[in-house]
């Protein structure tokens, strides 16, 4: 079976299973970028695809996507990297302009990325200074 893009329901299954190898630990740089820049182009080909009634899926992505990231800050020796890699994702996805404005993509995944938000931004096991206490707060700065 080929994958076919253009279908909305395989391409909604890739972008869930590509989001699955947050779960991994994530060693260069390069590879946090490589999937920072898939996950965008995936997020604005779902965008594309879906109907205007249907918002749901990208608002489901975001919330698979912050619930990893809850997930991985129970492991303070692996956590660092998942979610440097996450918040930048939540970061650059604001940068995308849906439709007319960007408000609507905002109001569709403000609730999931601030779950992630606050939990980095209050947590104390990252100090001040670090990279995911700067993304955090430049999300909220954003919002």
């Amino acid at each position: 079976m080929m994958l076919g893009l253009d279908v909305p329901e395989q391409l909604v299954n890739f972008t869930y299973d590509f989001i699955n190898c947050l779960n991994k630990p994530l060693y260069q740089e390069d590879m946090k970028n490589q999937i920072i820049k898939n996950l965008i182009f995936l997020v604005q080909t779902l965008i594309s695809k879906q109907q205007a009634d249907e918002p749901a899926e990208v608002t489901k992505l975001f919330r698979k996507i912050s619930y990893i990231g809850r997930k991985a800050m129970l492991d303070i020796r692996t956590s660092q990297d998942c979610l440097e890699t996450i918040l930048q994702f939540f970061n650059a996805s604001f940068s995308l302009k849906v439709g007319e404005s960007g408000t609507d993509f905002m109001k569709l995944v403000c609730g999931p990325v601030l779950e992630l938000v606050y939990r980095t931004y209050t947590d104390e096991q990252y100090a001040k200074g670090t990279i995911i206490k700067d993304v955090s707060l430049e999300i909220v700065e954003l919002l």
